[in-house]
Parts: structure tokens; sequence; C-alpha cells
């Protein structure tokens, strides 16, 4: 779901929950207007703790059968792992450091397998892949279980219509880094919807023609670059000189 059709939806007054994956990203992106995150994974990502969009992505098939593991949750079996003695820290971020080399379209227990046997690690990795089998560790589901928990006991109401204005303007949403969570797409977004700057007037100089003759800002150098080798007699030449 792209953030205008989550913002029409806020607007109103609708209620809206995000978690475990591209839900709990969404969420981090648009806190300030009131999206509710909820969940482990919706904490890092506000808290810039996680920082990249691929830490919940998962190949998969047409008909929904997983290709990979999500990074999130392959580092949450090791660190947990770790935890309950199965593997030292070093170990744990060895292996987490290997499954990071791995793009995100590749990362699986067997594929890890194979980097951690090349690697001399294949012992600490068989105890890895041991604990996991008969371990919970899937962060996303634990996340939207919770998610779905808190909307059978019942949301808070919506805040009516209008409801995705920022409840504090000129205050940044709270995040562990001053600032709210941001990605490409959330970028995309803001430099989409945000009012643009207006365009400076145009400042015509006599006996220049095209886009030489308007040197308000933003043009003025491209004018600049050609106004001492133009002859505005010749607009032949300057469009030659210009297709070389």
């Amino acid at each position: 779901m792209r953030h205008k059709e989550i913002l029409a939806l806020l607007a109103e007054g609708v209620t809206v929950v995000g978690a475990a994956g591209m839900g709990a990203l969404r969420a981090a992106e648009l806190a300030p207007y009131r999206m509710v995150g909820v969940g482990r994974i919706f904490e890092d990502f506000r808290s810039g703790v996680l920082d990249a969009d691929d830490e919940v992505a998962v190949l998969h098939t047409d008909d929904g059968i997983a290709l990979s593991e999500a990074p999130m949750n392959l580092r949450a079996a090791l660190m947990r792992a770790a935890a309950d003695g199965e593997l030292s820290d070093a170990e744990a971020g060895r292996l987490s450091d290997l499954a990071r080399s791995l793009p995100y379209t590749s990362q699986s227990w067997t594929a890890l397998g194979r980097l951690a046997a090349g690697e001399g690690l294949g012992p600490a990795f068989g105890r890895a892949d041991a604990w996991r089998c008969t371990h919970a560790y899937d962060v996303k589901r634990e996340d939207a279980e919770r998610a779905l928990a808190l909307v059978a006991a019942g949301l808070p109401p919506g805040h009516g219509p209008g409801s995705w204005v920022p409840a504090s303007r000129g205050r940044r949403a709270s995040s562990g880094t001053g600032r709210p969570h941001s990605s490409r797409g959330g970028e995309q977004w803001k430099a989409r919807l945000l009012p643009r700057p207006a365009p400076s007037p145009a400042v015509v100089r006599p006996g220049l023609r095209g886009p030489l003759a308007d040197t308000s800002p933003g043009r003025a150098h491209s004018a600049r670059r050609f106004t001492g080798a133009v002859d505005c007699s010749a607009p032949r030449r300057l469009a030659s000189r210009r297709n070389r």
C-alpha cells in the first residue's frame, strides 16, 4: 500500500495499523500522521536500529511460498541461539555478518550454511540450525500476532477527518535519532506531495534569444557559459555547437 493511500484513510478518520514487515516500515514513516505502529520491527525502524527496507523483504513465488528468509528473522534466530548458549556471541556475530553479505533475495539457511562451511563456521552453523528447528524466532510473525490481538481488543477510535495532519506542528516525530525514519519511497512521496518553491521571475536580456534570454536563477549559469561565444545573428551556429 502506498503512502498516499494510507494518508487518504487517515484523513477520513480511519485508524490504520502497521506491523511485521512493510506495514511496520510504513508506520515508522507515517507515525507523525498518527498511523499506529506495533511490535519490535516497528520500534527498530522508528528508532534507527533498522535503516534498510530489505530487512523485512522476502522473495516468494506467485502463490506465496517463501524462497528466502527475512534478514531480520535470520539474525534474530542467531541472537536467540546465542542467548540460549548454543552459540558464543562471537560465533553469532560472524554468522550474522556472513548473512548480511548476501543479497536479501539469497538470504536463506541453506545459503548461510554454504558460506559458513567455507569460513570454518560449519559446526557453529549446525548448532544454530538445530536450535531454530525447535524454537520460535519469527519476529515478523510475532509482531503480526501482536497487531491482530490489539485489533481484536479494540483499537482507540480514529481522530476524525483530517487526523493525518501532524499532532504537533514544527516538532519532528520522536525517535532515537531525533528524526522520523525515512526511506527512498518516503522521500519520493514527500517530493511529490510537498509544495515546491515558486520559480523566480525571468530576467530577459536584450539581444539574446531562446533559453539564453532567461537569466533567472537556475538558468543564469548556463546562460553565462554561452554568452561570451554566442552570435545572436547566427542561431544555426549555436544549435550546431550545442548538438556536438
